[in-house]
């Protein structure tokens, strides 16, 4: 089982900026309805590690799926607020670690994540054929890795520990970009740019307990394709890249051996997860 993330949900707090005031956001709720996106969707994922104690790293990929949902609640003074919920979980595949380019071993490995987010945003442009938008605010990701038939090597020596769980904590800031261009009176599309700056990232790991990083960033693109049903309803079809590049550190700890307590080196490795799939998503206004 997975440990409890330690780490407190910042994922609901938002970021004001400019002249805004939070009489200026009560004043924006109460001046429109909201809009409501479900999406699900799937595709490809990848994830790598790179350790710098010794020449060894890591690679797997594998297919998973996804389900989210978001909720803006816009004025028509261009004021903002939304909130972004997604879980994705991949399939169960072999995770290959590699010592100077030669096989060392394979593992299973199964990533989950949940992805949350909330924003302040501002319209931008808001002419009759497009809408521009930017927003800025905290984002909060979890990510629980389970490997099974794990071997834990070490100065030549192997020992089978079977099932290892690692759980990723990340706090961040988001810088958020996204418009729609109508094509047509029931066509549009539309595109978004996202960047996660990580100010606080945290590995726990079953074997070796929790090591804090040194930040890292995480960027999401998307582009859309949208069709109106009529005028309080759409749906759609996206294309989602999200690339997450994280770095790790290294703590010193003491262990106990046959020869007395010696200190060692536990480093959670530098390491990049990304993910490239389709969605499927409908939106309509409350």
């Amino acid at each position: 089982m997975h440990r409890m993330v330690r780490f407190p949900f910042v994922a609901a707090g938002l970021i004001l900026c400019g002249s805004a005031t939070w009489a200026d956001v009560a004043r924006a709720l109460s001046g429109r309805g909201a809009e409501v996106e479900l999406r699900a969707g799937g595709g490809g994922i990848e994830y790598e590690e790179d350790i710098s104690l010794s020449p060894v790293d890591s690679d797997w990929e594998a297919a998973y799926a996804k389900i989210g949902a978001s909720l803006v609640v816009a004025h028509h003074s261009g004021y903002a607020l939304r909130l972004d919920g997604d879980f994705w979980a991949s399939d169960s595949d072999r995770e290959s670690w590699r010592e100077n380019g030669e096989l060392l071993q394979k593992n299973d490995l199964e990533v989950s994540g949940l992805d949350l987010a909330g924003y302040f945003g501002v319209g931008l442009e808001r002419p009759s054929e497009y809408e521009l938008h930017g927003w800025i605010g905290l984002g909060f990701r979890h990510q629980a890795f389970e490997r099974d038939n794990f071997v834990l090597a070490n100065e030549g020596l192997r020992e089978s520990v079977g099932t290892v769980d690692e759980d990723y904590s990340i706090a961040s800031v988001n810088l958020r970009l996204d418009g729609e261009w109508w094509l047509s009176p029931s066509w549009k599309v539309g595109g978004a740019a996202t960047v996660w700056l990580a100010y606080y990232n945290e590995a726990e790991n079953e074997l070796f307990g929790t090591i804090e990083g040194d930040g890292g960033v995480a960027l999401e693109l998307e582009a859309a394709l949208v069709y109106a049903l009529n005028d309080r309803q759409e749906i759609g079809l996206a294309v989602r890249l999200d690339a997450q590049d994280l770095e790790g550190d290294q703590i010193q700890s003491v262990a106990r051996t046959s020869e007395g307590l010696i200190l060692q080196a536990l480093e959670w490795p530098d390491n990049e997860l990304r993910r490239i799939g389709i969605d499927l998503f409908w939106k309509t206004i409350l």
